[in-house]
This record gives structure tokens, sequence and C-alpha cells, in this order.
């Protein structure tokens, strides 16, 4: 989910660096992180809204939470430890005492229960984007300042992972937008400088060009040792990695694999190369709804196209060779098991996608594209603008010799959302679209995107399986390990069938950092900002 995540995702903090390296300086003569980052765009900075991986690194940074990622387990954060009650109904946790916000205001339990409670109140609305992070909840409560409990409809195997992508946040700063229907919570703009509970706050934002996140004196937990970390976009890896090498930034996240090698050869920069959790998708609006090229909605008609896909050859030269072709929205790499092998996308052969599409009656015209149900068939893809370019020429290409017709339709990441959802959130105008979600460690996550809960939020396909929806709540509440992994295979054979997504491939996450830098910690999840100790133990290495 560098589109969601989620998705996909708790995010990095960043307490812990130690900087080095007299061109970092920040303000009281302390260091400053220089960050660069190309294909992450700032979607938005309200968390009931946004869906990218920077804005949820950022609020991982700017808020607390109960739990987070310590490499890969959860572990403490706001609080500092936790228990269940026998009949796994109750879960009781006790927070860390006298913490205040950055504006000096107490941050207690309180605070934590508002937040649950009001996205409990609003989940159908305006808070959608963040209640299915308390799927299984009834209530919260605070029995005094530093003790939370919440209460479960019954014992839930995924509590845990989804409390550690669940954001406390100011109760005093957000109270008067719940006001009344709560649909003030959506339009809250959470500009900067944005009032924090974590290791740092944000402290300036310019769109499309920088953040920068300065050190919170009131943060309750490990001082972060750098006084600031500054986060700059690019619109080009090439740009980005220029400016690693002129020294106007200490870290490129998510280098371009073509320059990988020019890198290594440079002894004043280290690489890291880590498989990715970052799924790449090509996507079918599924509302059945739908009014326009309805033979889309056919599994017969995206199976063709998945033959046709050379995804093998797009994935080496969308990635250059570091990607992993993969069948399902669960990769490999988070670990697990979670990956059902029995989900297997067809293999590539376009002269049998063609006959399936021939098979339907869909012949080519005078011009070699296919007529289906009376038009040609030919669609517009929808992605954010920059690095999906080379993803959707190799697919072109690939549907082009079977007599499908694509045309590009980019936009910025605010603008994609908007498109695939549609006027009203209704997935009436899209027909296709290119897309990509960060999984977790816990697949629910990544298997809530595509539910109907999630449709006008996270759900870009517009898909909406009961059945599915159904083993996604079965497999919630089972605490069998092995029960829980055929419900969680049944659900990924379900996608493979209806396909509302293609999956084509991972890549791998490619950093690059000066070598002033030293002990950034490097998995699937923390290259991508998806840990809470991401740079924990960064230190000047001379």
């Amino acid at each position: 989910m560098l589109r969601k995540m989620l998705i996909v995702a708790a995010v990095a903090t960043l307490a812990g660096t130690t900087a080095c390296g007299a061109s970092s300086t920040g303000s009281g003569g302390g260091q400053t992180l220089r960050v660069g980052i190309t294909d992450s765009p700032v979607d938005s900075l309200n968390p009931f809204v946004a869906q990218y991986v920077l804005p949820l690194s950022v609020m991982r940074n700017v808020y607390p939470y109960l739990v987070g990622y310590k490499g890969e387990q959860v572990g403490p954060d706001f609080a500092s430890s936790w228990e269940t009650s026998k009949d796994g109904t109750t879960m009781t946790f006790h927070l860390h005492p006298g913490a205040k916000w950055s504006d000096g205001q107490p941050l207690t339990s309180a605070d934590a229960v508002w937040t649950i409670q009001t996205t409990l109140k609003f989940a159908r609305t305006s808070t959608a984007g963040l209640a299915f992070l308390l799927n299984g909840v009834t209530s919260a409560s605070a029995p005094d300042d530093h003790t939370l409990v919440i209460k479960l409809a019954a014992p839930l195997s995924t509590a845990i992972a989804q409390f550690a992508m669940l954001p406390i946040l100011p109760q005093h700063v957000y109270a008067s937008a719940a006001a009344g229907d709560g649909s003030g919570l959506r339009r809250f703009a959470n500009s900067a400088p944005v009032v924090s509970g974590g290791p740092f706050a944000l402290s300036e934002y310019r769109k499309d060009e920088f953040l920068l996140l300065k050190r919170n004196a009131n943060y309750y937990g490990q001082r972060p040792k750098v006084d600031a970390v500054g986060i700059r976009l690019y619109s080009s890896g090439d740009a980005m990695v220029s400016a690693l090498r002129n020294n106007e930034i200490d870290q490129a996240k998510v280098v371009p694999a073509t320059v990988v090698d020019k890198l290594k050869g440079d002894g004043k920069l280290r690489v890291s190369k880590v498989p990715s959790a970052d799924v790449f998708v090509l996507g079918f609006n599924s509302n059945s709804a739908k009014p326009e090229h309805r033979e889309l909605l056919d599994p017969r008609v995206r199976k063709a196209f998945a033959s046709a896909i050379n995804r093998p050859q797009l994935t080496a030269t969308a990635t250059v060779g570091t990607g992993t072709v993969i069948d399902t929205l669960l990769p490999p790499s988070i670990g697990g098991g979670w990956t059902a092998t029995g989900a297997k996308l067809p293999a590539f052969d376009a002269d049998e996608a063609g006959r399936q599409l021939d098979e339907l009656g869909f012949k080519r015209g005078g011009d070699g594209v296919r007529i289906a149900n009376g038009h040609p068939m030919s669609y517009k893809v929808r992605f954010v603008a920059g690095e999906r370019e080379r993803q959707f020429e190799s697919i072109r290409n690939d549907l082009g010799r079977i007599g499908v017709k694509l045309e590009a339709a980019p936009s910025d990441a605010s603008s994609f959302v908007s498109a695939v959802h549609g006027p009203n959130d209704k997935y009436l105008d899209t027909d296709l679209f290119l897309n990509n979600w960060m999984s977790l460690y816990d697949p629910t996550l990544q298997l809530s995107v595509l539910s109907c809960g999630q449709l006008a939020n996270l759900n870009d396909a517009g898909y909406c399986n009961k059945t599915y929806d159904g083993l996604l709540q079965q497999q919630a509440i089972e605490l069998d390990p092995t029960k829980r992994k055929a419900i969680v295979d049944r659900m990924q054979q379900i996608l493979s069938n209806d396909l509302p997504w293609i999956p084509l491939y991972a890549r791998a996450i490619l950093d690059a950092h000066a070598s002033t830098w030293d002990g950034f910690v490097t998995s699937p999840y923390t290259t991508d900002f998806l840990s809470t100790n991401v740079f924990a133990g960064v230190q000047h290495s001379g």
C-alpha cells in the first residue's frame, strides 16, 4: 500500500538517530538529517484522509501510537505495557504518565479514548479511513489519566497489529472538527505547524517541495539525537541522486535501479537493497453499476489481460532486474508464510489471451482494436505521474498485441484518488488504474483494502464481495494460526478468481546514504519508513 500505506501501515520514528557531518548542522548547533524521496507524494496531512506512505511516516513521527513496530516485532510505544483478560475481550494499556503534547497540553488516556470513540462514532462516514483499524473494538474508557481500557466484541488475533497503525490525536485540537455529523474531520487541514505528541513536530510543509520535522521537547520517549529531519521531495530519481552526490541531502530513499552500480562505486556513498512489501498492481473498476465498458467486469476478460501481460519482462524492465514477480497481494517478503501458493495468475501467453477474447466474440476491427459490446476495447489507465510511466508503456505494448488499446491518464496523487473513486465516490468513471500498496507483517490491513467496508476510502477498485468480507472478519477472530492461514488462503483465491487487481511485482527497495552516516536499519518495512526504529542506531561512522 506507496500509494498507501496503510497501509498500508506503521511508519518510521526517527528517534535514536545520531547525526554527523558539518553540512547537516541544524538549529541550536545540533544536526539535521536531510532525506530525499521521489515516489511518495503527500496526498493529505489529515490522518482521516491520508493514504500514502510519506504522510503516514510523518504522522508516525508526529503522533503517539499505543504500540509500534520495532524491527519485525510490535513493541511498546505510548503504552509501556498491556495485558489481556482471560476471556480475551478486554485489553488494558498502561500509558506513560506525565506526557504532554508539543503545545504543553497534557497527553493522557482521555486523548486515546476520544480518538477511538470518535473514530467508532463516524466509522461509516468521515472516519472510515481509520475505522478499519478498530475492527472488533466496541468501546474505550479511561479509569485514570494513564490507563486505557479497550473492549473487544470477541478475542481478536489482529488487535495489536491494528493498534500499531492507529494514531492518537489531540482532543483539544480536533474536537471542534468532530462537531455535529463529524464531516469536519475529513476537511480538517492539519496544516503546519502541527501539535505533536511524537518524537518530532511538523514545523513546516511546502507542497511538492519539502517537510521539516523538528524535535519535540515534550516527547515522552527516547529523545531524538538529531534536532530535525528535513524531507525533500524530488520530481525525479536522477535529481535526487544528483543532490545526494552534491551533499545537498544525506540519504536518498528508493533510488532508481539504473544508477545503483554507479552509486556503489562512489566511496562517499553506501547503498542498501532489500526485498520490499511494496506491491504494484493493475486495477479494474469493479463496481457492478459501472455504466460503460462493462466487459471489464467479466473475470474472463481480466484473466485474458493477465495472460497477455508479460509480467516477468515488465518486472525486469520497470525494476531493472531488482523486483520479484508476484501472484497475490501478499508478497513472500512480508514473512509469516501468508502468501497462498495455490493462488496463481495465468502464465504469460499472448496467443492464448487472444483466443480467450475471440471466444468472447470480441473481434478485431479494421484498425486492429477489438470491438466489445459495440465499442472499441480502448481504455484510459489512471496513475500517479512519475515512476509509473515505464509500467504503463510495457502494459500498453502487451495489451496492444491482443487488440486492446490503452491511453495514459497521469495525474498528481490527490487527483488520482479522486479520479479513481469518481464523483461522490461512486466508482462510475474509471476503467483501469496502476497503483501500489505496502503490506505489513499481519495480512489483515492489506486484505482490508478490497473490502466492502473500505469503499469510498482505501478501496481503489470499487470491489465488494460479501463472501470475501465474511472471511476477512472470520480470520481476524481465528486464534488458531493454521486455521487462520487457511482462511487467508481462501481470500487470496477469491481475488485470483475475481481479479479486481492483477498483481504485477514487488520491487526491491534501494536506498543510498552518505558514508558519514552509518547504522541504518533495513528490512522490507524500515526502508519505506515502516518501523518505529528505522533510524535507531544511526551514528557517526568516522
